[in-house]
């Protein structure tokens, strides 16, 4: 059944894509929704105010790229294909969430070292396995598919290594500062990523970055993120009686 599983590596893959891609300058201009709507005007002093946007930012992603653990969720549009990722990460453990694909289904995913489970629901197998579904369902019967971060999933598992999406970032040289605002009750200091979107920065001695938002003129990529630092995340094997043997989807 493994070949019915590239449908959804190609697609994990383009998320971790995507996530680098808002951090490119060269991803097109913003919009005015979605997290900046969210975000209210403060008066409380800027810790920050000595720093240029770009020094800022740059602080931000190192502190948020070094954090022990840390949720993100958030939506992406690519190439027309609405995408969902929520994911909890535990630097040196691995991560666990899911990836939703809208009316194609989701895929529940584990990575813990070099071991990947994965799970798509009945959806996905009826979006990508044709005519061999039910079959494909019937093989998986809802459990999880063990197999390695090797070979074709390793770009799957890049959506649960910061230090891989996060470290090709290559900032804006046209970054401008707003005033510090409010983001979901935390104080954040908005970054004008020029006409690329906005970057969300905890606005703190020790920022971190909470927030993004991006898209591209054509609309065939967009995004919103947020990420909890220091979040708690528990990343755990489901039990030997959920999981069934897919060495080869790794490698196929």
């Amino acid at each position: 059944m493994s070949r019915y599983l590239r449908g959804f590596i190609r697609l994990a893959a383009l998320a971790a894509v995507g996530v680098g891609c808002l951090m490119v300058a060269a991803c097109g201009p913003g919009n005015s929704g979605g997290a900046a709507a969210t975000a209210s005007a403060s008066g409380n002093p800027d810790p920050l105010a000595s720093l240029s946007a770009s020094e800022i930012a740059a602080k931000a992603i190192v502190n948020l790229e070094a954090a022990s653990s840390l949720t993100m969720d958030g939506s992406l549009l690519i190439s027309g294909q609405p995408v969902t990722v929520t994911l909890g990460i535990k630097r040196g453990e691995g991560c666990a969430g899911s990836i939703g694909l809208d009316s194609k289904g989701n895929i529940k995913l584990i990575v813990i070292g070099k071991t990947v489970y994965i799970n798509p629901d009945d959806a996905y197998w009826k979006a990508y396995a044709g005519s061999k579904a039910d079959a494909a369902i019937q093989w998986a019967n809802g459990r999880y598919i063990k197999t390695t971060t090797s070979g074709s999933m390793a770009g799957v598992t890049q959506l649960c290594d910061l230090s891989h999406s996060l470290g090709s970032l290559k900032l804006s040289e046209t970054m401008t500062k707003g005033k510090p605002t409010t983001l979901g009750g935390i104080k954040v200091l908005q970054i004008t990523q020029g006409s690329d979107g906005w970057l969300y920065v905890s606005d703190t001695a020790k920022p971190e970055l909470v927030g993004m938002e991006m898209t591209k003129g054509n609309s065939s990529v967009a995004a919103v993120l947020t990420f909890s630092p220091g979040a708690p995340v528990t990343v755990t094997a489901p039990p030997a009686s959920d999981v069934v043997e897919g060495s080869a989807v790794g490698s196929s």
